[in-house]
């Protein structure tokens, strides 16, 4: 088995009230950057996944454009991805999350399989529920 080391930074610019900075139970990073018309511009991630074929995935990701009611915003999005040999993937994001005041929190999960042309699986990876806090100020 083949191992490697990574590492993964964020970066964001502090504005008090628009930009909160924080880490998932993986301690990962995450920063949320608010948008006009009470909308999460940027939700900004990094995640780490189990897989059944024995690797470990740890990734930075971005989820744009959600809509925030009464202090809750979240989305289930569903990627599928044909390749040129015909394996077919799958990525499956599940966040939710609340601001109050200077603080946001919530969960999110993420999903990624990869299945031959015939719909074997190959590989599935899962980060299984992870949690989030952010701040500003």
């Amino acid at each position: 088995m083949d191992t490697c080391t990574a590492q993964a930074t964020f970066k964001a610019v502090s504005t008090k009230g628009t930009v909160f900075g924080g880490a998932t139970s993986q301690r990962l990073p995450v920063a949320v950057e608010l948008g006009t018309g009470n909308r999460v511009h940027h939700f900004h991630f990094g995640w780490q996944a189990d897989c059944t074929d024995g690797v470990v995935l740890q990734e930075g990701d971005l989820l744009v454009n959600l809509s925030i009611h009464a202090g809750r915003f979240g989305r289930q999005e569903v990627l599928r991805h044909t390749e040129s040999n015909g394996d077919q993937t799958t990525l499956t994001y599940i966040l939710r999350g609340a601001i109050k005041g200077a603080q946001a929190s919530g969960t999110l999960s993420v999903a990624f399989s990869v299945a031959d042309s015939s719909g074997n699986e190959l590989a599935r990876c899962d980060t299984q529920q992870v949690l989030w806090k952010a701040a500003t100020g």
